[in-house]
C-alpha cells in the first residue's frame, strides 16, 4: 500500500493537523474508509480525500450548471410570454432603449445546448447582447445577457414589460457568498445575495431580499403569496428568513424552475439579440477573466481583459444576423402621478450638479426598504439615472436639493480627483471617525465600513464643491419619516444608522479632526 502526503488540515473535532492522504491499494478491494470522521471516495483503485466544501461551494452546486457560468447566469429574468413573442418584444424595446448609441439590433435564432449558447454571450462586457431562452413552460421565456457584472435586464423587466405592455417579468437571482479579504490589496469575491422579483401590469408585485451587508439583511415588499411560508420571515437567524429552497420553491408555483439544466432549451431553440454599431468601448472579458478575483479566488480582479483580444485579435466574429432593425429613439413610458411634477424638478436639481445627462424616474415602493433615490451611472457613456422614491419627491425642498447634489457629486471631480481619491478617509481618518461613532453609542457600524466612509466622502465633497450643509432642520425630518412610512406603525430599524444624517451632521460638526493637514496630506 503506497501513501502520498498532501498539504495539512487542521481537524477542529480532534485538535490536531492531519496529513490528507491518498490511498492507492493493491490487491485489496477497500470500499471505504474513515479519516478524522470524513468518508474517503474511491476513484478507481485510490482512495481519495474529498475536500471540504465551503458554504459558498455547496450552493453552487445547487445552482444552474453548478454556477460554472456565472457571472451569465447569477441573474435570470423571465418573461410571460413564449420565445418568439418575448423576441419580438425585445427588439422593439431594444431600439428604443433608454440609453443613447447604437445603430441598429440584430437578431439571430440559434440552436444548441444550453453552454454552447451561452457561449455565444462572449465576449463579456456591458449589456449590449441578449440571449432568449425557450424553456419547457411554454408560457415563459429566460433571458440573460452578457453584462460581465451579472445580468443587467432591469430597465426591461421592471418598466417596459409589465409597465408599458401588461406582461407579467420575474427576476431571480442566488449569489453565494464568497467574500475573502487580504492585507495587502482589496478582497475577492462575492458579498452573497438572493432576490425574487416579480412585475405585473400594476407595478412591483412581490420582493424579497437576502443580502449580506456584515450582517445580513431581509427585506420584502408587496402582497405576500398564498403559497409563500411568512412564518420564515421571522427567523431568528437571518439566512433562514428566505433560502435557496424557498427561492426554489417560489418559482416552481409560478411554473419556473430556474436552477435545472433540463428546464431550459427542450428543443434547442434560443434567440440572440444585439445591440449594433454602437460607439462605445467594448473591453470584452473571457469568461475567465470576468470570474477572475469574484468566482475564482485564486486570481487579481482583472481590470484590462486581453485574452479575448488575443483570441480574437480583428474583433469577434459572428455570423451575419437574420434580421436588422434600425433605432427608433427612446420614448419614455410613464402612467401619470401625483408626483410628475415633483420629479420634474428633482431632475433640474440633478442636473444643476451634473455635468453629465441626468434623469429622475419615481419609484414606487423604494422607500420602503429605507431609500429615498437610488443612482445608477454609465460610464461608457456618461448619464446619470435616478429612481426617486414618493416620500422624497413629497419632502421640502432642501432635502431634494441636497439628496441631488449629494447624488451627483459623487461621479464629478474636485482639483481633478474623484470623491474616492479627494475625500476617502486614511486609516488615521478612519480611527478619528470610529471615535466619533463610539461617543454616539454607533460603533460597530451597522452597514459595511467602506460604506460609511464613502458616504462622509459624499458629504464632505457636497460642502466642498456647493453651498450646501446637512443642517438639524434636515435631520429632524429625516428622523420623523425613519419612524414610519405612509400607513405604517413606527419601524425605527427602517433606516442605516451608521449612514442617517444626524450622525452625519455630527460629523460635519467635527470635520476639522478628521480632514487636517496633520491626518492627511491632501488637506495641505
Amino acid at each position: 500500500m503506497v501513501i502520498k502526503s498532501r498539504p495539512l488540515l487542521f481537524d477542529v473535532r480532534a485538535k490536531r493537523s492531519l496529513k490528507l492522504r491518498t490511498v492507492k491499494v493493491e490487491g485489496l478491494d477497500v470500499a471505504a474508509c474513515m479519516l478524522s470522521g470524513r468518508s474517503i471516495a474511491r476513484s478507481g483503485r485510490e482512495l481519495i480525500v474529498p475536500p471540504r466544501q465551503t458554504p459558498a461551494q455547496k450552493l453552487s452546486a445547487k445552482l444552474l450548471l453548478g454556477n460554472e457560468w456565472a457571472p451569465i447566469t447569477t441573474r435570470m429574468g423571465f418573461i410571460n410570454l413564449p420565445l418568439d413573442d418575448s423576441a419580438h418584444e425585445w427588439r422593439v424595446w431594444a431600439q428604443g432603449r433608454p440609453t443613447e448609441g447604437g445603430t441598429g439590433v440584430g437578431v439571430t435564432e440559434l440552436n444548441g445546448t444550453l453552454p454552447e449558447l451561452f457561449e455565444k454571450l462572449l465576449p463579456l462586457d456591458w449589456s449590449y447582447r441578449w440571449l432568449l431562452l425557450e424553456t419547457s413552460n411554454p408560457e415563459w421565456t429566460a433571458i440573460v445577457d452578457n453584462s460581465r457584472g451579472g445580468s443587467n435586464l432591469h430597465a426591461a423587466l421592471h418598466m417596459h414589460f409589465p409597465d408599458a405592455c401588461g406582461i407579467t417579468t420575474v427576476e431571480v437571482e442566488d449569489e453565494p457568498r464568497n467574500i475573502k479579504r487580504f492585507d495587502d490589496e482589496p478582497g475577492r469575491g462575492r458579498w452573497g445575495s438572493r432576490t425574487f422579483t416579480v412585475h405585473d401590469k400594476e407595478g412591483l408585485k412581490r420582493f424579497l431580499s437576502l443580502s449580506n451587508f456584515e450582517p445580513w439583511k431581509f427585506n420584502q415588499n408587496g402582497e405576500p403569496y398564498d403559497f409563500e411560508d411568512t412564518s420564515k420571515y421571522e427567523e431568528p437567524k437571518t439566512t433562514d428568513r428566505f433560502t435557496h429552497e424557498m427561492l426554489v420553491e417560489y418559482c416552481r408555483q409560478l411554473g419556473l424552475e430556474p436552477f435545472e439544466d433540463d428546464f431550459y432549451v427542450p428543443t434547442g431553440r434560443a434567440v440572440m439579440i444585439e445591440l449594433l454599431g454602437d460607439s462605445r468601448e467594448r473591453l470584452g472579458y473571457t469568461l475567465a477573466e470576468a470570474r477572475a478575483g469574484y468566482e475564482d479566488l485564486t486570481q487579481r480582479v482583472c481590470q484590462e481583459p486581453v485574452e479575448w483580444k488575443q483570441l480574437h485579435p480583428s474583433g469577434v466574429e459572428y455570423p451575419p444576423y437574420d434580421a436588422t432593425f434600425p433605432m427608433t429613439g427612446y420614448k419614455r413610458f410613464a402612467k401619470p402621478t401625483p408626483w410628475d411634477d415633483a420629479r420634474t424638478e428633482f431632475e433640474q436639481s440633478l442636473q444643476r450638479y451634473s455635468s453629465h445627462p441626468a434623469e429622475a424616474s419615481l419609484s414606487v415602493g423604494l422607500d420602503e426598504h429605507g431609500t429615498l433615490a437610488y443612482p445608477t451611472f454609465e460610464i461608457t457613456n456618461p448619464r446619470l439615472s435616478v429612481l426617486v422614491a414618493p416620500t422624497l419627491l413629497e419632502a421640502p425642498a432642501a432635502v431634494r436639493e441636497y439628496t441631488a447634489a449629494f447624488i451627483s457629486v459623487q461621479y464629478e471631480k474636485f482639483n481633478g480627483m474623484s470623491v474616492y481619491k479627494a475625500f476617502y478617509p486614511n486609516k488615521k481618518q478612519m480611527a478619528v471617525i470610529r471615535k466619533l461613532y463610539k461617543d454616539q453609542g454607533l460603533y460597530p457600524f451597522d452597514q459595511p465600513s467602506d460604506g460609511v466612509y464613502y458616504t462622509l466622502a459624499l458629504d464632505k465633497m457636497v460642502r466642498m464643491t456647493t453651498d450646501l450643509k446637512l443642517t438639524s432642520e434636515l435631520v429632524d425630518w429625516e428622523n420623523t419619516i425613519a419612524q414610519a412610512g405612509p400607513n405604517e406603525a413606527a419601524a425605527p430599524d427602517r433606516r442605516s444608522h451608521s449612514k442617517a444624517w444626524d450622525i452625519r451632521l455630527h460629523i460635519q460638526e467635527n470635520e476639522d479632526a478628521i480632514w487636517n493637514a496633520e491626518l492627511d496630506d491632501r488637506c495641505v
